[in-house]
């Protein structure tokens, strides 16, 4: 069976892009201006940076401006709003940034624009200095966990924390190539390319999400996510970051074993997307990251159950900054050891 961070959009794309013909034209969806789509998606919150290169990148900007500064990294084929649970309860405390990665919700993309693995990180990199965050913790989930430890092993002196939920990256290189071959296939045919590129992309959304948590998604919430894939470029950028391999190395975990920072990772036990092995191989190469494993949940822990995960948000944050005073909470998902297989 097939497995990995890719599983559901590979899945999803195959059903859709074998159709031919007549058949196509039910499923040809047109782009949707991005104009159109901010009247639809804008949030109370949202804010524009242009980046150097010219890409205009869209994120949320909440809580106190003095306060400690979280950075939210979402996963393939979402956006901020995969974190709306967590940003409503963090903002009293915190500041509390949720950006959208390039082809992702209402940032724009760039024929220029890098989207390796390297290129995404390059882009974090840029955005961080953009908005001069000197020093923050960031948290991915899943694409942006990948992100996130690679960021870390670049740029560790502008973390104080690092929070991975699920996080990608950690497939062997044969691995990665399997489950990038199709994204790759199609990118590299640009018959089929130009073909894929104006689909509907609800199916694989709505398939993703059943991937991701065993249920299916509210019509809503496959609506977003689906007019979000159909932005000016987003289509082509999905696929591209899919078929991407140039994170991926035997000597992962080699290299993870230089990290110095606080680190929690949030895993859940039932994820079909990204094993829960992948975890616990992380904090054996990290001694000084805390695991936490979550029974019956899938890929989506900070989303399917907002309030367990925010208890052991909370409770690592509060050990960045020890109050004597303040008992420390329990967390509310069982720790695994590390030693445990």
């Amino acid at each position: 069976m097939m497995r990995g961070p890719l599983k559901w959009l590979t899945v999803g794309l195959c059903a859709v892009f074998a159709l031919t013909g007549a058949t196509w034209l039910s499923f040809h969806r047109a782009d949707i201006p991005y104009e159109d789509l901010e009247a639809l998606y804008e949030q109370p919150v949202s804010e524009y940076a242009r980046l150097p290169n010219g890409l205009l990148v869209h994120y949320t900007d909440e809580g106190p401006r003095d306060a400690p500064v979280l950075l939210l990294v979402h996963g393939l084929a979402s956006a901020s709003q995969s974190w709306m649970a967590w940003r409503e309860d963090l903002k009293e405390d915190y500041r509390v940034i949720s950006v959208d990665l390039p082809g992702h919700g209402l940032t724009r993309v760039l024929e220029t624009t890098d989207l390796t693995t390297t290129g995404l990180v390059d882009f974090l990199s840029r955005f961080a200095t953009r908005l001069n965050l000197d020093e923050f913790v960031l948290v991915g989930a899943s694409l942006g966990g990948h992100i996130g430890w690679e960021y870390a092993l670049r740029h560790s002196d502008n973390l104080s924390g690092l929070v991975l939920i699920a996080p990608a990256g950690l497939s062997s290189p044969d691995e990665a190539r399997e489950h990038a071959a199709f994204a790759s296939d199609i990118v590299n045919n640009p018959v089929v390319s130009a073909l894929a590129v104006t689909l509907d992309p609800a199916i694989a959304i709505r398939r993703g999400f059943v991937a991701a948590s065993g249920e299916t998604a509210p019509y809503q919430t496959v609506r977003l996510y689906a007019d979000f894939a159909r932005a000016p470029g987003h289509r082509e950028a999905l696929l591209r970051v899919s078929a991407r391999t140039d994170g991926v190395s035997d000597d992962a975990l080699d290299r993870l074993q230089s990290l110095s920072l606080p680190i929690l990772v949030l895993q859940g036990d039932g994820d079909e997307i990204v094993r829960a092995d992948h975890a616990r191989h992380f904090v054996e190469a990290v001694p000084q990251a805390e695991l936490v494993i979550y029974p019956d949940v899938g890929h989506l822990p900070h989303e399917q159950i907002p309030d367990a995960t925010l208890t052991d948000l909370r409770a690592f944050l509060d050990r960045l900054v020890p109050d004597e005073e303040t008992p420390q909470p329990e967390t509310a998902g069982p720790e695994i050891p590390v030693s445990e297989n």
